[in-house]
């Protein structure tokens, strides 16, 4: 027998550090996580709309009970020799083998939970078996193969004791019952009867809407707990202290305010603005174009709606997210602002201009970032996320109860995302949230309504400035490739800005090429870089068209990543057929400057018919068509853009989620996609390995590459970071051009 239980790795097992054992791993957890009840607790129970009187002591007793049981099945001889460095497979993973000794020692069960409700004793249950969000009845339940009969479960020894006896003067339990070690045979299925016995302790509370929200509030503390206790130690600091410091902070309405005086620059706020931040309702929808000033209309909502919370300012795609960072919460929250997504890591290092790596909370523990945040930028994945149980969302909680909401770019969420905020506003029913969009087809503006009218309360819609809505801005025309090439030329040749964007990587570089060929002044830019080119691809394409600049004439050939990512004002816009929304933002490229008042003719759109509907479904290629039939051929403004794709969008009705991992699965834990399924997946060139020393250097080098043609051999591919890295010569690359799949590799 081991003599010391480790629940972490230590380079000195023999002599760890207290936080490494199991015993102190379950006191910084049970400490953190009672922190996070008396700074949180009511924050979290008012955003689910959960009386006060029924849950509180439901949510302490289940959060305290699972935080000082969630790790004990680490006291199994197995784990015990993994953590020690020993390469094998475990039969059971931990959070199993706790539910083993709960089921199997009745004594250890009554100790812990005799004084206190069975709701409270069955929410601890499911917390447990999901904190690392790997449960699943139907796989967790089965032995995997371990070269093993038997695993020794070492209950009776002095670090298991240690453990109950600490967690009992915490929870002002008496004396634990003395366990005996037991042997726990892997050739039968010993822990399948846990899956009845689960759910037999669930069933009941399974019924209850509001005992579901309770449910998902006690995993998600425990999962912020069980990291914040892992992470926060390592600094050398108090983790159950570093909550309680970092989750004080708040904003105010002076704080917002000075984001807004620095954007405005002396200029008054336009009725809009006032309309927006003067709004009474929790829930309020802007449904306005480009150049209206919206977000700075959000900051106004915030200033009102978000003093004494916290503000999560969502954006639909990592750039934007960036961009809105730099632009608004960099200046005024340097130092208590978070940018969460997926690439934050390398564009923090980027805009700090320094080559020192983020800290290791950016870099592995992003959601820790928005404790100490009064300002989170982030894409709306790291808040939908927390309902199909990404970590970063689940981390997040305790930042995200209490907080107010902006959504940016709604109509860019595809139907499965749009789903999900619709369940996110239909359970977090005390949440104040803002949904700012350019175009909403009729079913989602009807399933919006439908929701505020079921949670009895109103739904503001507030349209944009009627002078820039109305705005005369576009004249949008179908040509052929021909027609298009020579006014492309003639706009140049007249000192012209043209935007052209193509639906296909492929088509967008073959286009450049030929451009380039033709002697134009041409700049490409597409998703098929590795991310630090990507990144210097957007700086060319935005300098080019500085509305200041007198650089001269310039073509950019672009995809889809421009129709968010490019704040770019283009005199001449060149588009393949696209379905409405896509084509919508892409006209938001053109005469973008362009204010009430002023003497500026509409500008010309020509569209081209691609020559396939991919990476589209021919359908929605068809709306587009019959959505150009109906504006072609006369001036238009944002609104006659939207007024007819609203004419023409679907009627289907369309719901919250039903099927959302935090709420609605009793047991299985295992996060599930939060977005309709892509066809490209990120990897690494084993040319650029030398230089990926961080993950912030895999970020920065990664490449996102069509799937297709290496679905078969990914598996076998290594990975870096958690990165697939394609062998030598599998990708051609240049910085110019981007990244095509090589010829031997399946091409493209």
């Amino acid at each position: 027998m081991v003599d010391i239980l480790l629940a972490k790795q230590s380079r000195t097992p023999n002599a760890p550090e207290y936080a490494e054992t199991l015993p102190g791993h379950l006191e910084l957890v049970l400490r953190v996580a009672r922190t996070l009840l008396a700074k949180r607790g009511a924050a979290v129970l008012d955003m689910l709309g959960l009386d006060a009187k029924r849950w509180q002591r439901v949510l302490e007793q289940a959060v305290l009970s699972a935080a000082a049981l969630h790790d004990l099945g680490k006291a199994n001889s197995q784990f015990q020799r993994l953590v020690r460095g020993h390469r094998l497979t475990q039969a059971y993973r931990h959070e199993v083998l706790t539910l083993v000794i709960l089921h199997q020692q009745p004594a250890l069960d009554a100790w812990l939970f005799s004084s206190i409700p069975p709701i409270a004793r069955a929410l601890a249950l499911r917390a447990v078996a999901g904190h690392h969000l790997r449960f699943s009845p139907d796989r967790s339940l089965q032995p995997q193969p371990s070269g093993q009969l038997t695993l020794h479960l070492l209950l009776d020894h002095p670090d298991t004791q240690a453990a109950l006896r600490c967690a009992g003067a915490m929870l002002s339990l008496p004396e634990p019952p003395r366990l005996n070690a037991t042997e726990l045979s892997l050739t039968d299925d010993q822990a399948r009867p846990l899956a009845d016995w689960l759910h037999k302790a669930l069933a009941g509370a399974w019924e209850d809407q509001d005992a579901r929200r309770c449910a998902g509030a006690v995993l998600a503390l425990l999962v912020a707990a069980d990291i914040c206790a892992s992470a926060v130690i390592r600094h050398g600091l108090d983790p159950a202290q570093w909550a309680e410091e970092t989750l004080t902070y708040c904003l105010s309405g002076e704080d917002l305010a000075r984001v807004v005086a620095h954007r405005l620059k002396g200029q008054p706020l336009r009725p809009f603005q006032e309309q927006v931040a003067s709004t009474p309702s929790r829930l309020t929808l802007v449904t306005a174009g480009c150049g209206t000033g919206k977000t700075i209309a959000a900051y106004c909502w915030a200033a009102r709606q978000a003093a004494g919370r916290r503000l999560f300012f969502c954006y639909p795609t990592t750039g934007t997210a960036t961009e809105g960072f730099t632009t608004y919460a960099l200046p005024d929250f340097a130092e208590s602002s978070a940018l969460v997504h997926s690439r934050a890591v390398y564009d923090l290092m980027e805009l700090r201009e320094s080559d020192e790596q983020p800290t290791a909370f950016e870099q592995a523990w992003s959601g820790l970032t928005t404790w100490g945040a009064r300002l989170s930028v982030v894409t709306v994945d790291t808040v939908l996320g927390l309902f199909q149980h990404t970590r970063t969302g689940l981390t997040s909680f305790p930042a995200l109860a209490g907080a107010a909401f902006v959504f940016d770019e709604v109509h860019l969420y595809d139907d499965r995302l749009f789903r999900t905020l619709l369940r996110f506003l239909a359970d977090c029913r005390n949440a104040p949230v803002l949904l700012m969009t350019a175009s909403l087809p009729p079913n989602r503006r009807t399933a919006l309504e439908q929701l505020a009218c079921q949670l009895r309360e109103p739904l503001t819609v507030i349209p944009g400035p009627a002078e820039f809505e109305t705005l005369p801005r576009y004249l949008v025309q179908h040509v052929d490739s021909q027609t298009a090439i020579a006014t492309v030329e003639e706009a140049l040749c007249a000192n012209r800005r043209v935007l052209w964007i193509a639906n296909t990587v492929e088509r967008a570089m073959s286009l450049a090429r030929v451009a380039a060929e033709r002697g134009w002044p041409v700049e490409l830019y597409h998703s098929r870089y590795r991310y630090r080119d990507r990144l210097e691809r957007h700086r060319v394409i935005m300098n080019a068209f500085r509305p200041d600049t007198n650089r001269g004439p310039v073509l950019a050939v672009t995809t889809q990543v421009c129709e968010v990512s490019l704040d770019i004002s283009a005199d001449l816009l060149v588009t393949e057929l696209a379905p409405p929304p896509a084509l919508i933002q892409r006209l938001g490229r053109l005469n973008r400057w362009a204010l009430p008042g002023t003497d500026v003719a509409p500008a010309p759109a020509l569209v081209l018919l691609p020559p396939n509907a991919a990476p589209y479904r021919p359908e929605e290629l068809a709306e587009g068509q019959r959505w150009l039939e109906a504006i072609i051929g006369r001036p238009l403004s944002q609104q006659d853009l939207r007024e007819a794709y609203e004419q023409l969008a679907s009627s289907s009705p369309l719901h919250p989620a039903t099927d959302v991992v935090w709420l609605d699965r009793m047991l299985d834990s295992t996060p599930q996609a939060l977005r309709e399924p892509g066809t490209t997946i990120d990897v690494l060139r084993e040319e650029d390995l030398p230089n990926v020393k961080h993950r912030a250097d895999a970020v920065g080098y990664a490449i996102p590459m069509l799937l297709g043609p290496v679905s078969r051999e990914l598996a076998r591919w290594r990975r870096c970071f958690g990165i697939p890295v394609a062998p030598t010569g599998s990708i051609d690359y240049d910085t110019t051009w981007g990244a095509q799949w090589s010829r031997s590799t399946g091409g493209e």
